[in-house]
């Protein structure tokens, strides 16, 4: 069984907690730049509403029964 560090040591002075700190802060700092550099303004396309609502208040014609059944040949 591994020896607990003593209460006098700190824990960055564990190189795993170091290694395991430096890997997240640099995970933390690479998502943040690529969400300020992809996601720094919202994209609203040109009449959007008036798309959305025209797409689901439409009507949509009825269709013909698919049959998927083989036909002899």
């Amino acid at each position: 069984m591994p020896a607990l560090p003593s209460p006098d040591r700190a824990w960055w002075r564990i190189p795993l907690v170091r290694e395991l700190a430096v890997i997240l802060l640099l995970k933390l700092a690479l998502l943040l730049g690529i969400r300020a550099y992809w996601f720094d303004q919202p994209v609203v396309p040109v009449d959007g509403t008036e798309r959305v609502a025209e797409r689901l208040l439409s009507r949509v014609p009825a269709e013909s029964p698919v049959s998927h059944e083989e036909q002899p040949q």
